[in-house]
């Protein structure tokens, strides 16, 4: 709530728990349509959630609240000396910009201590909901989630990050103790700790607890475990950062009251998130750890010759690590929930377009791992996965023609699905999309309004129906993950089912609740 842009420093002094140790600003939202701040906005019908009305405000110490540069009305400011705690009303008017910006001043965290010392435990509630509430996402967003059977929390977990802590591999290792945990004033600041990339595991297992759903997690790319170690790396492997995590998962802790995952909940666990992608900072500290691992022990599993024809190199070091760091991840999730447990669901996620880094490279993966560790990859893993997306250019034509374009995509994509349904099938391995859905290349703006009418269109619902029951389901595909349940509609992509978790009469969303049916692979 506090934060300032994800790993920079905020622009005043914090205390290890993340709270201001001065005066200080906050943006608790910004809703506002994107681009807003930069007219026009990308969106022609210029729409944001309906977050409107009075949010309940409170925290530990005195300040003076005054709104920044929005609509915000402070109101009730009123201070309680006997337990220093702070309350006030926040109304932000319907129609205005959904945005909330607080300046705090005269801040002073202890009963007459001095002034401009900050404070702490601050907790905005929405309205309608109780200020003591313990739910933890809204009810909307329950509603939302009700049709499905899984959350995957990549985005939640903040997995893209950039991992280089230290000047190396071992010196960007974060341990159990580094993650983020409730009661932080800020999440997905690495100025708070130096895991917090995203929010708190504990979090996953109340909400997926709560809605009955089982779980999609993606491991930190540079998080400990028994085979992946730091200079500050316990040295009792069930204090590794992926021990923990999966001793949290099966047993809880002192948040969770001691209770893990219900016990008829499943976990599907990937490797950080595209390795793969170029673009992503995994990428690059997947493959420095690989030339590492082969520069230390030339004989090591990643240099072996075990799959004829292979040119070993840089590439395939770093391809062949990343199905080893699943398999790693999974013998600890084994360790911690029995060797026969088939709660947990190791997936193995990599890119089926192009040759060199596509199809071909997951097939030789999966060979070299069975021939270097001899066993079935389908006794070790529950499924291979890609993304699955369709997207339209459509430079210049209008809302029909962008449909027409998204039809082809998908269409276009059928060929490298049923190759990798099939390498998937010749494994044992069911077929998932990690990621799905409608997109185009992130950052374009051309033709900006005719992408994101056709986003809204009634013809979107036959496209996203066709893409998931022919184009994925009915040629070999399983699990197929919808990317995402609510976004803003922009030039960073329309990925939302809805723009608004309050409006589930969305063409996209009715569509995928239409398919669901009696399925329970989405």
């Amino acid at each position: 709530m506090l934060t300032d842009p994800e790993y920079a420093p905020p622009a005043f002094p914090i205390d290890s728990m993340g709270w201001p140790k001065e005066d200080c600003q906050a943006v608790p939202f910004d809703e506002r349509p994107v681009d807003a701040w930069h007219p026009p906005p990308d969106d022609p019908e210029k729409r944001q959630p309906k977050e409107y009305g009075v949010f309940k405000l409170s925290l530990t110490g005195a300040a003076t609240i005054t709104p920044g540069a929005c609509a915000v009305e402070v109101s009730n400011v009123q201070y309680n000396a006997k337990t220093n705690t702070l309350t006030a009303d926040l109304t932000l008017p319907k129609g205005k910009p959904d945005l909330m910006v607080l300046k705090f001043t005269q801040t002073r965290r202890e009963p007459g201590g001095k002034n401009n010392t900050g404070f702490t435990d601050l907790v905005i509630t929405y309205p309608g909901y109780q200020h003591d509430t313990t739910q933890l996402i809204t009810t909307d967003a329950e509603n939302a989630l009700k049709p499905f059977n899984h959350m995957r929390f990549m985005g939640y977990l903040g997995t893209n990050y950039l991992p280089w802590e230290g000047k190396t591999v071992a010196s960007s290792i974060i341990e159990w103790t580094d993650r983020p945990v409730p009661g932080m004033a800020m999440y997905g600041n690495r100025a708070v700790c130096r895991g917090c990339n995203g929010k708190p595991w504990e979090w996953i297992v109340d909400i997926a607890n709560k809605l009955n759903k089982d779980i999609w997690i993606n491991v930190p790319v540079s998080a400990s475990g028994p085979y992946f170690r730091g200079p500050h790396t316990p040295k009792d492997a069930s204090q590794t950062y992926i021990w923990q995590l999966a001793e949290l998962f099966k047993n809880g802790n002192n948040y969770t009251g001691n209770k893990g995952l219900n016990s008829h909940l499943n976990i599907y666990i990937e490797h950080s998130n595209e390795v793969w992608n170029f673009g992503f900072g995994q990428y690059g500290y997947n493959k420095k750890a690989a030339e590492d691992q082969v520069q230390t022990n030339p004989n090591c599993p990643l240099n072996n010759t075990k799959v004829p024809g292979v040119k070993l190199n840089g590439q395939t070091w770093a391809t062949r690590r990343h199905l080893q760091a699943l398999y790693n991840i999974t013998q600890v999730f084994h360790n911690v929930f029995g060797a026969n447990s088939n709660r947990i669901r190791p997936i193995y996620a990599w890119w089926f377009a192009g040759f060199s880094l596509g199809v071909p490279a997951m097939n030789e993966t999966l060979q070299w791992f069975e021939a270097t560790y001899n066993k079935k990859a389908g006794d070790v893993f529950y499924g291979l996965s890609a993304a699955h997306y369709f997207g339209s250019e459509c430079k210049t034509g209008g809302i029909q023609e962008c449909l027409t374009d998204y039809r082809t995509a998908s269409n276009a994509n059928r060929k490298l699905t049923m190759q990798t349904a099939a390498v998937a099938r010749q494994f044992g391995l069911k077929y998932t999309a990690y990621e799905a859905g409608p997109g185009w290349k992130v950052g374009d703006k051309t033709n900006m309004a005719n992408h994101i009418q056709a986003n809204r269109a009634p013809g979107m619902a036959d496209l996203v129906k066709l893409d998931i029951q022919k184009n994925f389901w009915d040629i070999g595909g399983d699990v197929y993950n919808y990317f995402s349940l609510s976004s803003a509609y922009s030039h960073y992509g329309c990925w939302g089912l809805t723009d608004d978790l309050a409006d589930l009469t969305t063409v996209k969303y009715k569509a995928v609740q239409e398919v669901i049916g009696g399925h329970t692979e989405l």
